[in-house]
C-alpha cells in the first residue's frame, strides 16, 4: 500500500513540476531533425524535421529577406542571396551575416569552407567557415570567366571555365 501511495505522491509532484514549467514556456520538446531544405514557395530556409514517414517543414530560418538561391550546408548553415545586389549572407538559426558579393558560391562537403565568386571583379574568395559564429577570408584569386565554382574541404577551388575544370590558384 505504501509502494503505491509512495509512486501516486512521486508522479503527482513530477507532473505539477512539469506542468508548471511548461507553462512558463521554459522547455520546449523537439523531434529529431533531418537538416535543411530551400523552400521556392516561401522564398525561404526551412528546417525539415521528423522522422522517415512523418517528416514536416519546420519554421523559416530568419534572413531577413526574401532568399532567391541558396546552397545549404550539412553543418547546420546555409548561404543565400536575395535577387538584388547579389549579396551573400550567411544563414544560421539565429539569422543572417553577409560575407561578400558574388555570383556564384560553394559550400566544401564538411561545410568549413565557402567559395565566392564575382564576374564583375573576375576574383573567386575563399572563406574559413569553421567557426559557429564567424567567418575569415582566408584566400582571394583572380579567375577566368566561370561558370560554376566548388570548393574541397582543404580550401581548394575549383571551377567550370568553358568546358573545362580548372583548379583555381595564385599563379
Amino acid at each position: 500500500m505504501y509502494g503505491a501511495m509512495k509512486r501516486l505522491v512521486l508522479f503527482s509532484l513530477a507532473s505539477a513540476a512539469l506542468s508548471t514549467t511548461c507553462a512558463f514556456g521554459q522547455v520546449r520538446f523537439e523531434g529529431p531533425q533531418f537538416g535543411y531544405l530551400f523552400d521556392e514557395v516561401s522564398k525561404s530556409v526551412r528546417a525539415l524535421s521528423g522522422v522517415p514517414g512523418a517528416a514536416a517543414l519546420e519554421d523559416s530560418m530568419p534572413a531577413g529577406f526574401s532568399v532567391d538561391r541558396a546552397v545549404i550546408s550539412r553543418s547546420g548553415f546555409a548561404l543565400v542571396a536575395s535577387k538584388a545586389g547579389g549579396a551573400v549572407h550567411r544563414l544560421t538559426p539565429t539569422g543572417a551575416r553577409e560575407i561578400g558579393v558574388a555570383d556564384l558560391w560553394s559550400v566544401s562537403p564538411s561545410g568549413a569552407k565557402a567559395v565566392l565568386y564575382s564576374r564583375a571583379t573576375g576574383k573567386v574568395t575563399v572563406w574559413d567557415l569553421s567557426a559557429d559564429d564567424a567567418e575569415a577570408k582566408s584566400a582571394e584569386f583572380n579567375a577566368p570567366e566561370l561558370k560554376a565554382v566548388a570548393i574541397a574541404d582543404d580550401g581548394t577551388p575549383a571551377g567550370v571555365a568553358g568546358s573545362a575544370l580548372v583548379e583555381i590558384s595564385a599563379s
